[in-house]
């Protein structure tokens, strides 16, 4: 399944705000319906699992998936627009 970078880069805009804290599946669905006028929140939870699952394949994130909770990998490579 193909992620849209919109939303993946929006994740790690939410993780790096905070990057030690971590957030989970709720919270992250929660954020990003508030940002982005959604409305039904189980379509929405499962884009943005599919995000986490891909961000974390990739190794921006940790990813756990026992608790749903996610934060910013320790050496993330980050890219910033400057």
């Amino acid at each position: 399944m193909k992620v849209p970078f919109e939303l993946s880069d929006e994740i790690l805009k939410i993780l790096t705000q905070n990057y030690n804290k971590t957030y989970t599946l709720e919270k992250l669905t929660s954020i990003i319906m508030l940002t982005n006028n959604m409305t039904c929140e189980r379509a929405c939870q499962a884009k943005v699992l599919d995000a986490l699952i891909f961000l974390d394949n990739k190794g921006f994130i940790v990813l756990n998936l026992d608790t749903d909770e996610s934060s910013l990998a320790k050496k993330a490579p980050i890219k910033t627009n400057n």
